[in-house]
């Protein structure tokens, strides 16, 4: 769910898929959905474009169905505009509307660079998670980070969340990105 998924066309997106089924990775399109369930507690997974209000209807409608049916929920987004620090003001907006409908996790990507956390109602929001890879770019305007989330249930109900963020660096060798190891460097991005 990307605005590249069809550089190459519909043989390419088909070829992609297969390669990531084959691998055993589940791979969603745009305004795709997923349950996943573990422990009996039931995840809701949907990726999505957003790159203004207009794609906000179909991510509420989600939501709606989605809810009575799973006990967290997350909302993956694609959009905002490239290579700006701060998420714009429809943007914030739009992610709040987001938890205020019920998602439990609204993360974003497409700017290129990180932008911030959020702690919105209780749910957390991460605008983007910056440049992970993109072998495209030959520089990376920022960090990048892996979000981690640990939900832990008794009784099939979810009895307490954290979260960690992993601050890394964008290229290493291969066009890999890696954790950071300088403290200083980590702390920036954990800073930011």
């Amino acid at each position: 769910a990307n605005n590249h998924a069809l550089d190459f066309g519909w043989p390419g997106y088909n070829d992609t898929i297969g390669a990531l089924e084959a691998a055993g990775v589940t791979a969603l399109g745009e305004r795709q959905s997923v349950v996943l369930e573990k422990g009996g507690v039931r995840v809701g997974l949907l990726c999505c474009s957003l790159y203004s209000n207009y794609y906000l209807t179909p991510v509420l409608e989600w939501l709606e169905t989605t809810i009575p049916e799973t006990d967290f929920q997350i909302v993956y987004f694609h959009g905002g505009t490239e290579r700006i620090y701060e998420p714009e003001d429809w943007k914030i907006a739009a992610c709040h509307a987001m938890v205020d409908a019920g998602a439990d996790l609204v993360l974003g990507n497409h700017p290129h660079v990180l932008q911030p956390r959020e702690v919105y109602n209780g749910a957390e929001i991460i605008y983007s998670l910056g440049n992970f890879l993109f072998g495209g770019s030959r520089s990376c305007e920022n960090a990048t980070i892996v979000y981690r989330l640990t939900l832990e249930a008794t009784d099939s109900v979810i009895t307490s969340r954290s979260s960690e963020i992993i601050p890394c660096y964008c290229y290493g060798e291969l066009w890999q990105p890696y954790p950071m190891e300088d403290p200083d460097d980590r702390q920036a991005v954990l800073d930011y």
